[in-house]
């Protein structure tokens, strides 16, 4: 059971999800402050909360059982040890599957660096990749390098928390 106000939020982070993108504000926001084409201004702008990452926590936190919260307050347990020590282990998989999820669209925005870092000396590693394209001919060796280069990590990455990512639709799927 959850309060009115989680209710709310959960409704107004909904609502959000209908509403049109806040680029031309934000933009004013980073030109306003300063911020404009510098890699601080484009860290801010790409930590935004993102409305899908709150609708998965919410449904991956309301499948933890509530025995297991009654357990720890029978042990003595209080709410910030059974956060630490219970919730956050529990939900390895859904925070490793969203940051994966969150770190490729990250990655691969191309809109948001066109937008907010003008000089090549700020250029992220999917901006720069315009470089090697020229106006009347390609060098498919260096864009095949670096689409190489530029793809490594996010492979790399999922290699790592492939298991992660099976545990957490194991764990949805599996009902009992």
């Amino acid at each position: 059971t959850y309060g009115p106000a989680s209710r709310l939020l959960h409704f107004l982070f909904l609502c959000g999800l209908f509403l049109p993108s806040s680029m031309i504000p934000t933009f004013q926001l980073i030109l306003g402050s300063g911020l404009y084409n510098t890699k601080i201004g484009y860290m801010l702008v790409m930590t935004g909360v993102n409305a899908t990452s709150v609708f998965f926590f919410t449904g991956y936190f309301r499948d933890i059982p509530k025995d297991l919260d009654e357990a720890a307050t029978i042990d003595g347990c209080g709410y910030l040890r059974y956060l630490v020590q219970m919730v956050i282990p529990l939900s390895k998989p859904a925070i490793i599957s969203m940051g994966m999820l969150t770190m490729i669209g990250v990655w691969n925005d191309i809109v948001s660096s066109t937008i907010y870092l003008t000089s090549e000396s700020n250029y992220n590693i999917t901006r720069g990749m315009f470089v090697f394209q020229g106006q009347y001919s390609n060098d498919w060796t260096l864009t095949a390098a670096a689409l190489l280069i530029v793809a490594a990590p996010l492979i790399l990455v999922y290699l790592f928390g492939q298991k992660y990512i099976i545990d957490g639709v194991m764990t949805s799927a599996v009902k009992g």
